[in-house]
């Protein structure tokens, strides 16, 4: 385990790399194991500004981010026999997605598949939210969106320390946009909850401009943060995905 990457099921046939939501950190995917097939090998993204990671500053826009990730993982990949799937809730798909989009135009290998939960694409006009307001204005957003924990929120002292993260992974999601959707050369599965007010079905529909491969929409039931309610659902369908990409027969990328 280094700084950035927390692995399960090391040695797997089959990679699964995990992405955060906005203030998220790679433990909210540390049950993922035991639901996933054992073959799975999960990277579970650790990103500066939180956990044991508290201390580093976070990044605020998209390229910086990328330019570390690729530092990181790009050692990961280089084993061509070893096919690799990325998962990005929220703000992590946004990241899962310019991951993909940078493989393609560098002519690099893109995932087998690209699953996009709970996430706008970003040729959509933002979701306006407080985070450049005040702290105040800021906590009451976080609990309207139920992700931290009221405990959490109520604590001056700790919240002083999450906030700079906080609202950084928001400036970075706020802040990366494309005029027009850029197709990426490989599938996506787009998961979304019929309850969800940032990024529900009809919005996730639009995801499908950005693929010239397959794509499916998997509803849920529930709200913006789905894959932690509906664990099970989710794995259970990620397990059904993985496997369809193991029987597929993938021609060989013209980005190899």
């Amino acid at each position: 385990m280094n700084d950035w990457i927390q692995r399960d099921n090391p040695g797997g046939r089959f990679r699964l790399i995990c992405l955060p939501h906005a203030g998220g950190s790679a433990s909210i995917y540390q049950q993922w194991c035991h639901y996933l097939p054992d073959d799975v090998e999960i990277l579970r993204i650790q990103l500066p500004g939180r956990e044991q990671r508290l201390n580093e500053p976070p990044f605020t826009d998209m390229n910086s981010l990328q330019r570390a990730l690729e530092t990181v993982l790009l050692p990961e990949l280089t084993n061509d026999a070893v096919p690799y799937v990325l998962f990005g809730h929220s703000m992590g798909g946004l990241i899962a997605y310019e991951w993909t989009r940078r493989r393609a135009r560098r002519r690099e290998r893109p995932p087998a598949l690209l699953i996009l939960a709970a996430i706008y694409p970003p040729h959509r006009a933002r979701i306006q939210v407080p985070f450049l307001q005040s702290d105040a204005d800021f906590i009451h957003h976080l609990r309207q969106r139920g992700a931290t924990p009221p405990q959490v929120l109520g604590n001056q002292e700790l919240m002083q320390l999450l906030l700079p993260m906080l609202r950084a992974d928001f400036t970075l999601a706020a802040g990366y946009r494309l005029d027009s959707p850029v197709p990426v050369p490989c599938p996506i599965a787009a998961l979304s909850a019929g309850d969800d007010r940032e990024a529900g079905p009809g919005i996730m529909s639009g995801w499908q401009r950005y693929c010239v491969n397959d794509f499916s929409l998997h509803t849920f039931s529930g709200g913006h943060f789905f894959p932690r309610t509906r664990l099970i659902e989710v794995t259970q369908r990620l397990t059904e995905l993985l496997n369809n990409q193991r029987r597929a027969t993938l021609s060989p990328s013209p980005y190899l």
